[in-house]
């Protein structure tokens, strides 16, 4: 279930907000990629309507990098780095106000790499899905132009047409 809004909140031209199904403990890497490229979803929108992009999806970027880089650091979901989870260390740095990686240059370098590539991919993704959707994307910046705000059944019916064919192959495991 989420909600969906052009209405101004603080520094945001607008929202999107996912309410967590029940209490999910764990996420698995292919759903931590699927809200990374729904937060890069926004910008790409901007994008496909006014052939640039703006400032206006800064708030998405940023959730978007903090995930990849939990993901590769934290959760040792990294293609690159594999099974590895790095916690930056506190040391005698600190006091000089710097705080030490704990490990070396190489892994800092790709760690870069990996969350860049999590990041472009998903930008690429949200991309694809708007152009092969680009219908529905129309009828929804024109419900949010009626109304400012799309939640519950009302979302749910404008986004069937994307929702239900992934629906349907993933019933027979495609």
């Amino acid at each position: 279930m989420g909600k969906l809004s052009i209405v101004a909140r603080g520094h945001a031209g607008g929202f999107t907000w996912w309410i967590n199904d029940g209490d999910q403990l764990s996420v698995t890497r292919s759903q931590l990629l699927d809200r990374i490229a729904a937060l890069m979803g926004g910008r790409a929108a901007e994008e496909l309507a006014t052939g640039e992009m703006s400032s206006g999806a800064m708030g998405d970027l940023d959730s978007a990098m903090m995930l990849a880089q939990r993901m590769v650091t934290e959760f040792g979901m990294s293609a690159r780095l594999g099974p590895f989870s790095v916690k930056p260390l506190q040391n005698a740095a600190m006091k000089e106000g710097m705080l030490a990686q704990g490990f070396s240059e190489r892994i800092a370098s790709e760690i870069d790499r990996e969350v860049q590539d999590v990041l472009t991919e998903a930008a690429d993704r949200a991309r694809d899905v708007l152009v092969s959707q680009r219908s529905v994307l129309d009828a929804v910046a024109q419900a949010l132009m009626e109304t400012e705000t799309l939640e519950g059944e009302i979302l749910d019916a404008l986004l069937l047409p994307v929702t239900k064919p992934a629906a349907a192959a993933a019933k027979i495991g495609i």
